[in-house]
């Protein structure tokens, strides 16, 4: 008997055969777009790595003194090739680099756009953030104005100068800085003379940081620093002195109990941290370099000769509002907490911000109040442990 093939064996191994191909070819092309998937993202985010690494340099530029400096005094924005001009360059790597796109300044904040790009592929990822100068610091001038004026004098001397911070010869902060828009308006009506330009830097109303921003954060600071020097040998404190002649060999910190006034007089000179918990009169030859704080609501400079404050100097009166079965509140700027300034016999003295003076003194505390009040060092923009002068507040991606 004849037996025919008809082939239904070839034809079906020909399919079998067409299907594991597809199946193969399939996997294969699934493999390759992952690969192509995963390498992508890859770049995506080295990207925004790149892009991160910029905030942090930008972060880091901003740390240096010298770079500080720069900041506006005016609200303004930088372009990439402004931002470049300024000394914060792009950074090349192979393959990857980063730049900052532009920096948005307003007031004492930044917005930084900070920019990766992956140079084989172009992928390119955008991130920013805000920055917020001073944090911690205080925002402290060299004088430095908290609560509400009810009276101010002004110099009578052409001579008598209040300097705000200044780097390479540039005035970088203001002279006088204060809380309010009103005692700014205050301090320019009683100026005599047109003499604001004996305010090198000027008078401006800034939003005080740290323990200077918050009555409740100040009264802590010094009450801090009262319990820490109970446990020291750098602390004097004294009651209603006059005419008192501080040590000038050693760095202390004085503690004035002042329920009338203090006369700071004759050749009273002194370094390193004066707190007066009330009224106080600068006057004859008086000399401090460091942190002075008052906290009374009357200050009177009755002619401090050729000599004066170098550091840094903060009147903010301070009230107590006492509360039924709970802690004390403290405020600035109630109607009671008014402040008599009385420049008029400021003479041929300066009152001048000294950033190395302030941050000697700050080394004078113990580890709470330094914790409580962190300051940069003018050599090296180096600061307390878990501070910086330069804090970021956000940050995201920008589409």
């Amino acid at each position: 008997m004849k037996s025919y093939q008809s082939g239904s064996v070839l034809v079906v191994s020909l399919l079998l055969l067409l299907i594991i191909t597809i199946v193969g070819v399939s996997g294969v092309s699934n493999s390759l777009l992952g690969e192509r998937l995963a390498a992508n993202q890859k770049q995506i985010s080295e990207a925004m790595m790149k892009a991160e690494s910029g905030l942090v340099s930008s972060h880091n530029f901003f740390m240096i003194p010298t770079n500080i400096a720069k900041w506006p005094t005016t609200d303004t924005s930088w372009s990439a090739d402004k931002v470049k001009l300024e000394g914060l360059k792009d950074n090349v790597v192979t393959g990857l680099h980063w730049y900052i796109d532009s920096i948005s300044f307003v007031s004492n904040r930044a917005l930084v756009v900070s920019c990766g790009i992956h140079n084989g592929s172009g992928v390119k990822r955008c991130i920013q953030s805000i920055m917020q100068r001073g944090s911690g610091e205080g925002n402290l001038a060299a004088m430095n104005i908290i609560g509400t004026i009810k009276n101010m004098t002004a110099a009578s001397s052409s001579q008598f100068k209040i300097v705000g911070e200044m780097i390479s010869g540039s005035v970088v902060a203001p002279a006088i800085a204060t809380n309010t828009e009103g005692n700014v308006q205050k301090i320019l009506d009683s100026t005599k003379d047109s003499r604001e330009a004996n305010y090198v830097g000027g008078v401006k109303q800034v939003e005080f940081t740290g323990p200077f921003g918050d009555a409740n954060e100040m009264r802590l600071f010094i009450d801090t620093v009262k319990a820490e020097c109970a446990i020291t040998n750098n602390c004097l404190n004294e009651t209603n002195i006059n005419n008192k002649s501080f040590p000038t060999a050693a760095s202390k910190i004085y503690i004035l109990k002042c329920p009338a006034s203090c006369e700071l007089a004759g050749n009273t000179t002194g370094k390193g941290i004066l707190i007066v918990e009330g009224n106080v009169v600068f006057s004859g030859q008086a000399t401090f370099d460091g942190l002075v704080i008052v906290t009374g609501s009357q200050v009177r400079l009755n002619g401090l000769g050729n000599n004066g404050l170098r550091g840094t100097l903060v009147v903010a009166h301070m009230v107590e509002n006492k509360v039924a079965g709970g802690p004390s509140d403290w405020t600035f700027g109630s109607a009671e907490a008014t402040i008599d300034l009385d420049l008029k016999g400021g003479g041929n003295a300066k009152i001048e911000f000294n950033r190395q003076l302030v941050a000697e003194a700050r080394e004078l505390l113990g580890a709470g109040a330094k914790d409580l009040w962190q300051f940069t060092d003018t050599n090296n923009g180096s600061v307390g442990s878990g501070s910086t002068s330069i804090r970021v507040t956000s940050w995201s991606e920008v589409n």
